[in-house]
Order: C-alpha cells, then structure tokens, then sequence
C-alpha cells in the first residue's frame, strides 16, 4: 500500500497515514486532469461568501459565483445539490486549493452555437425564440443557443412600461431579426416587426 509519512522518529518508529496517501493520490489525478484540460463532475453542496463549495471525487472545490454562469445570478442556493460539468482553473496541493468553472464551458458552448447560427443568419429572417431574461430595456431571447436583445421599443406597437407587462421568462416567441454583427456578436431583435401595426 502507498503510505504517507507523517513524522519519522518516536517509540514506533514513525507515524504513518494511508488516508492522507490516498488523498494525495486523488489531488494528483486531479493536477493530471488539469493539465489535460480535462472536465469533471461537481456535486454541488453549499453556498459560501463569493461562491459555491462542491465536492469532486472526493476532493473540496470551490466555483466562485462569476465562474457559474455566463450572466450574474443572485441565488446560487437554486444550484445546491445539482451536479455540474466544471473545468478545474486553478490547484494548489500544498494548500489544498482547488477552484473550478463551469462559465469557461458554457462560454466554448456558445461560441460553437454562434458560430453556426451566424453563419446562416439574414437579416429580414423571422425565427422562433425562447425569452431568457428580462432587462429594464427589453428582452433578450434565445434564437438556437445564442441570445439576442429585443429593445422594449421592438417588443410590441403598443407602448410598453415594463418589458414584464407583454413577456415572460420561458415563452416562445417569433422574433424578426433587424440586424446583427457577427464582430461583437450583437443580434437585434423585434416581436412588434412579426405581427401587424
């Protein structure tokens, strides 16, 4: 068995720990998955100041809350006991520090789902896209992984207060597509454009 030596000397001989060998052991694999750029699961267990903590084979990890998401989400609690893909960013054996990352997948994600809808996107197009969030200014709407904004001026002929009053989170809609830069990756949207005045 691989055994840790703890201290040398004393009556015995020595002290000596296979459980701190066997942790070493799995924060070695864990440098070798980091160095691959290899994924792991992460089971999600607490929320903590900045961040969540997780647990990943065995080991204790901490995502911080901008390394969640792509956007700012104000209740981490909703992910407590979930599992999630992450990408270890950052480890220290000697202080058994290991942060993770979910935000730099989901970031490759939709840059792979931007490419291809860029690449057949038209201006003039009327797609059906799904609301994400709702802003002060309007609504972004995901058209096939990638979230373009409908300003609150496009959402409907009639003058709308709150972009709430005419929307909300999870609903289909057909959205116009006014324009869009494939350089900042900006799509202009409008639902008021699909019906009539």
């Amino acid at each position: 068995i691989d055994v840790y030596i703890v201290s040398l000397g004393g009556e015995n001989g020595g002290l000596l720990s296979k459980v701190k060998a066997d942790r070493m052991a799995v924060w070695k694999d864990m440098e070798g998955v980091k160095e691959r750029g290899e994924t792991v699961e992460a089971k999600i267990q607490q929320v903590v100041k900045g961040g969540l903590v997780a647990s990943v084979n065995g080991l204790r990890g901490f995502i911080p809350a901008s390394q969640m998401e792509l956007h700012f989400v104000k209740d981490l609690s909703v992910y407590v006991g979930q599992t999630v893909e992450v990408l270890p960013i950052e480890l220290d054996i000697r202080k058994q520090r290991l942060v993770l990352s979910r935000r730099t997948l989901l970031e490759a994600e939709r840059d792979k789902k931007q490419e291809a809808l860029f690449a057949t996107l038209e201006a003039g197009q009327t797609l059906r896209g799904t609301v994400k969030r709702l802003v002060e200014y309007g609504a972004f709407i995901d058209i096939g992984g990638v979230d373009g904004l409908a300003h609150i001026s496009d959402l409907s002929w009639e003058r709308v207060k709150q972009p709430s009053d005419v929307l909300s989170v999870g609903q289909e809609v057909d959205v116009f597509v006014k324009s869009f830069d494939p350089e900042t990756k900006r799509i202009s949207l409008s639902i008021k454009d699909t019906m009539r005045d």
